[in-house]
């Protein structure tokens, strides 16, 4: 179409992912819905509730047979996540950096900064554990700091992105009818 000489576009739909997978529109965007449906973004969630109830668990309850395992679960978790959190961040974050930075991308910088301390610092003391004969206080320390700062600066990313998204209201509409259409399919 045209008019007054200039040619007119109408908004690309998102085409579906030939995996499954998020879409792009021709001009980069992104469909933070199908993102947030993604089973890599659900396993990625999971595992880092999984690692931070038992991090919390080893820190908060006293040492027992209990915690040992706990100890135990924590490191073979932590370990095997490895790849697929990795694999999530760099997806996640090739989708997104060419947006304009703002503090939504600052604290999901900030929040996979920590996940990366946590990982070398999971590995360290992972190495100390089982071929040393105590873990380094210092290592550990940093460890258990950092976590809670991950706690807080992925809370502050979710929260902000998903306080931004409820407080559009078509957003809102769309939300809810879904959820209504998924509830109402389990009844």
């Amino acid at each position: 179409m045209e008019a007054d000489g200039h040619l007119l576009r109408t908004p690309t739909p998102i085409p579906p992912h030939p995996t499954g997978g998020p879409a792009t529109s021709p001009t980069g965007r992104v469909d933070a819905t199908a993102e947030w449906r993604h089973r890599l973004t659900g396993l990625t969630i999971g595992l880092l509730l999984f690692e931070t109830i038992t991090g919390l668990m080893i820190y908060l309850l006293p040492f027992s047979v209990f915690n040992q395992f706990g100890v135990l679960l924590h490191t073979a978790a932590g370990v095997l996540m490895t790849v697929p959190v990795g694999w999530y961040l760099g997806r996640h974050w090739w989708r997104r950096f060419r947006g304009n930075f703002n503090h939504y991308q600052f604290l999901g910088y900030f929040a996979a900064a920590t996940v990366l301390v946590l990982s070398v610092t999971g590995i360290v003391l992972t190495w100390q554990a089982l071929f040393g004969t105590r873990i380094s206080q210092g290592w550990d320390l940093v460890h258990i700091v950092v976590g809670f700062v991950f706690v807080a600066a992925l809370g502050a990313h979710l929260m902000t992105l998903i306080w931004r998204r409820s407080n559009n209201v078509a957003i809102r509409r769309t939300m809810t009818s879904r959820s209504e259409e998924q509830t109402s399919e389990l009844q």
